[in-house]
């Protein structure tokens, strides 16, 4: 049989490479004999040939092999091509018909010459797994056998089985094992015990049948998906190539319900933040109990058990039914986490996640004392200040709110809070006149469970003045240089606070004529002078904190101010790509720039952009001292021709000519054909040329070189170059040999922006 498809295939091949020809299909002979003369009629039948082949089940379903058997009663067609050399069972004409024999052989006789298909009518529930869709044989003018036409099929198969409540877990279905509704069983394809996409899956019935119909050649690994609260009790069944029409049933999957369990840790919360994180370990020896009565005390009747070394515990042979998780806490410790909402738990169910933690309270403790250094720390020499009021901003607002825990330093200027939970505290002082803090207020603290909060000193200190100039700083430097001017009625403040806004405390005045100004009585420590900003100005020098010394005044603190700038500009369609916007260049809306502050061409977040409008102006505004970068956010299809220069931003002087053009890409398209008549001009019998490459030559020397863009023509001799950017261009061929170029060369292509050139 191998020997016989070999030959098969080959005469198929010598069959095929014999070239088409347009000839009149010929009628099989007994068509013919109607009309031929009896020394004809002998003639023809010396060149009358057969073709045949046989039927096979393919029973692995892998195409031809030693292990198929054939096939009878199939039906086989015969096919006469009707001089297009294409296929076509509506147009083609059925020569004959045959019925496989009972070993499965068919045979086609007294063929003429001519081109012929054979093709094989498929049965319901069979796929065809070897031979080709159809044969096409063209017989020579002399007697030839074409054997080998041979066909295979594989017969679809039915995959079942049940799914049933295995109530003993042995993975044996037993006589009170019901089947299951509902469940959804899969044929899992490649193999990862899941059901993805594209994967066969159907649904148990009341039952619990369930089956797969219609399954092709291949290997099947059928699997169950999973249901909360079951555990599965038969082993997944191995996997098994399908054999063709044999069925493959019994193929059962037990499940058995889980019981029910409640489990938890008891941990120390290290942040108090009510989380089990990382380096938070477990606490042994406390008691979690089951409330039943829902009163948050254990009773005797109760259930109760004890943490482990690690803090687990856990609840297990629960029936049915809602649980209350409790603790019962113990002296000098907080519970962190909410209590645990009631659980309705169901047969199977477990829960392991019930947690619990805890925060042991801690003291924060430290001292207010005179800062002689004014250095804002606790020196050798430096008194505690009696009677100051210390207390735990919650709010962070600054104020001793009702219900903020408070203080009264002692003796020596200490302080203690105790018993603090877990959380995020902020220590401040109340300052008494007459006095300036010179260490940082408030103290942001974070509790740890169980570490005291030690060293919480606040420092304080007698007053200095603050004086300096304020000057337009031209250059945007933060420097005062030569010639740049003062500003007089500017709003200085002192910004105790930090807020960068002047609020009803803190102390403000304003520079005079001459741009100067001074702060009087102010306490030693770390000042923050700042303006009142005023619209269209940014400050330049920086917003410094200024150490100072006890009695020491602090004179020069200028603050420098630069006069905000606008940069506009035009966004203009460069039409011949000059990098010059000329008279019909018109703008272009809705275009989005942006000053690209790391120059990398990029819009990224932070950066200012702005969307031009519809004659394609654009503006940025309140522009701040600095060299800046007008720059695009490109669009497909265009192509930049025109970039401003750097803006280097003067104090005050807007920049209204940063233009940018840009050029539409274009597409230069045209068509190559064989020229029948070699008149050079197109014609309606003139053909496509497919395959024939097509370059634009860069430096018109009539050759490819390196970097010059090509293409290759398609089926009907198009070809295009897209994304073409300004500029003159030329197309040429590479001339193949045995052909002349029968058109003219091509003129030069001008492009113009958006204007495609095509019929090249």
């Amino acid at each position: 049989m191998l020997r016989r498809l070999r030959l098969s295939r080959a005469r198929q091949s010598l069959a095929r490479s014999i070239p088409s020809r347009r000839v009149a299909p010929r009628p099989p002979a007994a068509r013919l004999s109607a009309r031929l003369s009896p020394v004809e009629m002998l003639e023809q039948r010396t060149l009358l040939s057969t073709i045949s082949g046989t039927k096979f089940q393919d029973v692995t379903g892998d195409g031809f092999s030693g292990d198929d058997a054939p096939l009878a009663g199939w039906t086989i067609r015969l096919y006469q091509d009707d001089g297009d050399n294409q296929f076509d069972p509506a147009t083609d004409m059925l020569a004959d018909t045959q019925v496989t024999a009972s070993d499965g052989t068919y045979q086609f006789s007294g063929l003429a010459a001519g081109t012929y298909f054979v093709q094989e009518e498929i049965q319901p529930h069979w796929v065809q797994t070897g031979g080709p869709s159809f044969y096409a044989i063209t017989l020579p003018d002399e007697n030839t056998d074409v054997t080998g036409q041979d066909f295979a099929n594989f017969q679809l198969i039915t995959i079942s089985g049940t799914k049933y409540e295995d109530h003993n877990g042995d993975g044996v279905r037993d006589a009170e094992d019901q089947g299951l509704a509902g469940w959804t069983i899969y044929l899992d394809g490649n193999g990862n015990g899941m059901l993805d996409a594209g994967e066969a899956s159907t649904v148990t019935d009341a039952d619990g049948n369930y089956s797969f119909s219609d399954v092709a050649p291949g290997s099947y690994a059928v699997r169950e998906q999973s249901q909360a609260g079951w555990m599965q009790t038969t082993a997944d069944p191995a996997p098994f190539a399908a054999s063709s029409g044999s069925d493959v049933t019994s193929v059962d999957f037990g499940n058995h319900i889980e019981p029910i369990a409640i489990a938890g840790q008891k941990f120390h919360d290290l942040d108090g933040d009510g989380r089990k994180e990382l380096g938070e370990s477990g606490l042994a020896g406390w008691t979690v109990y089951l409330d039943a009565n829902g009163n948050g005390v254990l009773d005797e009747d109760e259930v109760s058990t004890i943490s482990d070394e690690t803090g687990h515990y856990a609840f297990a042979g629960l029936e049915p039914g809602v649980y209350r998780v409790r603790e019962l806490p113990q002296a000098g410790w907080v519970q962190t986490t909410a209590n645990p909402a009631d659980l309705d738990l169901i047969a199977g169910q477990t829960v392991m996640d019930i947690d619990f933690g805890n925060f042991q309270t801690v003291a924060i403790r430290g001292q207010v004392y005179d800062d002689r250094a004014g250095d804002g720390v606790l020196d050798a020499g430096d008194q505690g200040l009696e009677g100051w009021t210390i207390f735990l901003d919650t709010n962070d607002n600054g104020v001793l709110d009702a219900g903020e825990r408070s203080t009264v330093t002692d003796a020596d200027g200490s302080y203690i809070f105790s018993e603090v939970g877990p959380g995020n505290y902020f220590v401040r002082e109340i300052v008494p006149a007459g006095w300036v803090r010179t260490s940082t207020s408030p103290v942001a603290v974070e509790t740890e469970s169980g570490s005291d909060l030690v060293g919480i000193n606040f420092g304080n200190f007698r007053l200095i003045t603050i004086s300096g100039v304020k000057f337009n700083d031209l250059n945007g430097d933060g420097v005062r240089d030569e010639g740049e001017p003062v500003l007089g009625g500017w709003v200085l403040f002192l910004d105790t606070n930090g807020s960068g806004e002047l609020d009803d405390d803190e102390p403000s005045t304003t520079t005079d004529a001459d741009g100067s100004y001074s702060f009087t009585g102010m306490g030693p420590g770390t000042y923050r002078v700042r303006e009142v900003s005023q619209a269209g100005w940014v400050q330049t020098t920086p917003l410094n904190s200024i150490p100072a010394l006890s009695g020491v005044d602090l004179s020069g603190i200028d603050i420098g101010n630069f006069e905000r700038i606008t940069i506009r500009g035009t966004k203009f369609e460069d039409h011949n790509g000059n990098g010059v916007r000329d008279a019909g260049d018109d703008g272009l809306a809705g275009w989005t720039l942006l000053l690209d502050a790391n120059g990398n061409g990029v819009l990224d977040d932070g950066e200012l952009s702005t969307v031009t409008d519809a004659d394609g102006n654009y503006a940025f505004a309140d522009l701040g001292p600095g060299t800046y970068r007008v720059r695009e956010v490109a669009q497909a299809g265009w192509v930049r021709t025109a970039t401003p220069a750097d803006v280097i931003a003067t104090s005050g002087v807007d920049v209204s000519d940063a233009d940018l053009g840009n050029f539409r890409l274009i597409t230069i398209r045209g068509t190559k054909f064989e020229d029948q008549n070699g008149d050079g001009m197109p014609g309606p019998e003139d053909t496509g040329l497919a395959g024939w490459t097509l370059f634009l030559d860069a430096n018109n020397n009539g050759i490819l070189d390196a970097g010059e863009r090509t293409a290759v023509t398609d089926s009907q001799g198009r070809y295009d170059f897209g994304d073409v950017g300004p500029g003159i261009y030329r197309v040429r061929e590479m001339i193949q040999a045995g052909w002349i170029q029968t058109t003219p060369a091509p003129e030069t292509v001008t492009a113009s922006s958006g204007v495609n050139a095509a019929g090249i």
